[in-house]
């Protein structure tokens, strides 16, 4: 995996540096050399491992999005779910952590305006891309997370130089506005429940981003529960509402409620930033297979694995799968 996502780099470079440190400057890449056209961004190799070799078909429709690392920061990407039909959305813009609305029209990601992160809309196709203009005196706000009726985007809220403003925040979902605190540490929400009244998070670690607490509290910040200790960056919800997806030493673990399961045995090195599809059937998240990279499908049993992405010289992550 990305040894940091820009959200834990802010934690630790404060606002200037980590858009150089986390995507936004060539020192990000995993090999120089001049980045890729949006046509030759990604090989689909939906049914085949790097090496061409069949390891899966599948079965699941709706779409993906996805990031790629390239010297001059992320470019995202939208696809079908076996990986044809790549599509750039924003290339070159350095967003990262694209979700798809509930109804898949939209999609939810992270910009940056002023030397801050904010949040951003941009349709599927691309068209109508919007930079929020964040509510003053607030701090960084990477809101992505959608509330299942759109209204809202939860937000993970940080300020290196001023710490007080860490948290979980919500805003409307339309224009960024109407903001609303739910915590007051350094939180990263991941999804809500199907029903709306919950939310996942993670309590970050500042020092270890391996060693997180996976949390729930109500969607308005009430009653705080923690889950699990020792996970990763990533969390998920099941559309079915019973089972919660993250991550720990490289592997996927799929949870009930209570924080009790198992790893989903992969064929991979490592596997983290997952998440669940629309059906919940499936799951999308980033593989390493020996150094390199890419975004891979699954069921969640771990069966039916498919690569997705295949470009040589370059990462893919920020997998996410929509309608």
């Amino acid at each position: 995996m990305k040894p940091y996502t820009l959200r834990m780099c802010m934690a630790t470079a404060g606002v200037a540096t980590a858009l150089a440190a986390c995507g936004g400057s060539p020192s990000n890449a995993r090999s120089g050399g001049a980045p890729t056209t949006p046509s030759l961004a990604v090989t689909a190799h939906a049914g085949n491992s790097a090496s061409g070799s069949p390891v899966g078909t599948s079965h699941t429709g709706g779409h993906i999005a996805f990031g790629r690392f390239d010297p001059a920061g992320v470019s995202l990407f939208t696809a079908n779910a076996d990986g044809t039909g790549v599509k750039a959305l924003t290339p070159g813009t350095g967003g990262e952590q694209p979700h798809f609305s509930p109804d898949g029209s939209k999609i939810a990601l992270t910009a940056t305006s002023g030397g801050r992160i904010v949040g951003a809309l941009v349709n599927v196709d691309g068209t109508g891309y919007r930079v929020f203009t964040p509510p003053t005196g607030s701090p960084n706000l990477a809101c992505v997370f959608w509330s299942p009726d759109a209204k809202r985007l939860a937000c993970e809220g940080f300020d290196d130089n001023n710490p007080a403003l860490n948290g979980i925040y919500t805003v409307r979902a339309t224009d960024g506005l109407d903001l609303r605190r739910l915590s007051n540490q350094r939180d990263i929400p991941c999804a809500y429940s199907p029903d709306g009244k919950s939310l996942v998070y993670l309590r970050a670690n500042p020092t270890d981003q391996t060693n997180n607490d996976l949390m729930v509290m109500d969607a308005d910040g009430g009653n705080p529960n923690l889950i699990r200790k020792g996970v990763g960056l990533s969390c998920d919800w099941s559309p079915d509402g019973q089972h919660l997806l993250t991550e720990a030493q490289g592997k996927l673990l799929l949870l009930d409620l209570r924080g009790t399961g198992s790893a989903i045995p992969l064929a991979l090195t490592s596997a983290g930033r997952g998440s669940f599809s629309p059906d919940g059937t499936h799951i999308i998240f980033s593989g390493i297979s020996d150094t390199k990279e890419d975004i891979y499908t699954a069921k969640v049993d771990g069966s039916d694995l498919v690569q997705i992405t295949n470009t040589p010289a370059r990462d893919e992550e920020f997998g996410d799968w929509g309608a």
